[in-house]
């Protein structure tokens, strides 16, 4: 079970976690781009800004709160100048974040990850609130507070709260 971590909106419905390549193909990925201290393959977790786009017309055709196309537009252009140094920011911090509790990414072996699908109301869109779980040796890590978009390619990251040594229950 996923740690909890995150609040979710009062709007959602959570089903439960069944195992499924798709979901689980994702998270080796986020740990995969970690182990490869992979810039590229970390930015390429995250929507395209043509999926970022299609993300928030899902999300305005659903005539989510205080949404207009106007702020849809201020978005995009935000996002086109600021992305990628975020997104190298975030992928810097969460290697930081690491380093301080010693994580090995060489040594990392996944262990599994754990989901929830989240469908918001009113948007038609599958969210997952996830955590991966993994070890270095004797020792157990969790990527957790992981957050993502489905879409028709395959899911896109929203974020990470944390990565943390966790108890291996011994």
């Amino acid at each position: 079970m996923a740690i909890a971590c995150c609040n979710t909106n009062a709007q959602m419905r959570k089903t439960t976690t069944r195992p499924s390549n798709r979901e689980t193909d994702f998270g080796k990925s986020i740990l995969h781009a970690f182990k490869q201290n992979d810039l590229n393959a970390f930015t390429a977790l995250y929507p395209t800004n043509p999926e970022y786009k299609s993300i928030l017309q899902a999300g305005l055709a659903a005539k989510a709160e205080g949404l207009t196309q106007q702020k849809i537009d201020d978005m995009l252009a935000k996002r086109n100048k600021e992305a990628a140094a975020a997104y190298e920011a975030l992928f810097r911090k969460y290697q930081g974040m690491a380093d301080s509790i010693g994580i090995k990414w060489s040594a990392a072996l996944f262990e599994k990850f754990d989901f929830n699908p989240v469908y918001p109301e009113p948007v038609k869109l599958k969210y997952l609130e996830a955590t991966i779980w993994f070890r270095c040796g004797k020792r157990h890590y969790a990527i957790d507070g992981i957050q993502a978009v489905e879409i028709p390619a395959g899911y896109r990251l929203q974020g990470i709260a944390s990565i943390m040594e966790v108890d291996d229950g011994d």
